[in-house]
């Protein structure tokens, strides 16, 4: 029996954030962990392959990165599915 795995993406400017998420994550069998820096470094992974999931801290980076990540969900991206979940620090209206 295959296990179906899912693509998580971690987009965090903060190392520690993404160890941190990234060690929960591999927890899960059927999770297969990305992980990216900077929005066009993110931007960069989901045009070369389909990403289920993006974890995406909003707070620490910058607007220019984030320009593009909404294009995956018009018909301009090789791989427009996908769903995002904005995190950020503090701000409960948001994380």
């Amino acid at each position: 029996m295959t296990v179906e795995r899912y693509a998580v993406l971690i987009v965090d400017d903060n190392d520690h954030n993404r160890f941190t998420l990234r060690t929960l994550l591999e927890r899960v069998p059927e999770c297969r962990v990305l992980e990216a820096a900077s929005g066009q470094e993110a931007l960069a992974i989901t045009i070369e392959q389909p990403v289920d999931l993006i974890l995406l801290d909003v707070q620490s980076l910058s607007s220019n990165g984030l320009n593009g990540l909404p294009d995956r969900h018009t018909n301009r991206h090789p791989h427009p599915s996908g769903r995002f979940h904005p995190t950020e620090g503090g701000n409960p209206a948001i994380s």
